[in-house]
């Protein structure tokens, strides 16, 4: 077996063409599913979410080009990348028409999560975007309320004497 050569295969010029056309018609019949799964996993939220937690920028545009809700899945995109400090894409949200007091009924909002963390930039960025210190969450707080009890008198008075205190 390994003392005779193998015959050489001879490949018409037909057979190339067909080989090429087939590999050129490949990505577009795989492509052309996979950019509408695309679009329905930016639809649904999963990518803008993801992108927001991983501070990608890129990646909420993308999602955000595509159609993809700011708000989708009760605020958690903005929730992702408020919770890793990802101001950047939080901002991209917010001026997208993500709504800053967005929160499902067990969550807190996020400028409570910001003013209960000690997060005065956050905060700042929420309450610029129009975000409402006066909500009392699920455990009966307002912002404000929640800075003083985590030790963070300073940000408390900010966010209760807001917009004087800009």
């Amino acid at each position: 077996m390994w003392g005779y050569p193998r015959p050489k295969r001879v490949v018409t010029p037909e057979q190339q063409r067909e080989w090429r056309r087939r590999l050129w018609t490949l990505p577009v019949c795989v492509g052309t599913p996979l950019l509408g799964m695309l679009f329905v996993w930016a639809q649904e939220g999963f990518g803008i979410a993801d992108a927001a937690g991983h501070g990608d920028v890129r990646g909420v545009a993308r999602a955000l080009a595509l159609g993809a809700d700011p708000d989708t899945r009760d605020g958690w995109p903005l929730t992702r990348a408020l919770l890793d400090s990802h101001r950047e894409t939080a901002a991209m949200l917010l001026a997208a028409g993500a709504n800053p007091d967005g929160s499902n009924r067990f969550a807190p909002t996020p400028l409570w999560e910001a003013a209960y963390h000690g997060r005065r930039k956050t905060a700042a960025l929420l309450l610029a975007f129009g975000a409402r210190t006066d909500v009392r969450v699920p455990m009966g707080t307002t912002p404000a309320e929640a800075a003083r009890e985590a030790g963070h008198e300073e940000l408390a008075q900010f966010i209760e004497h807001w917009p004087e205190g800009q």
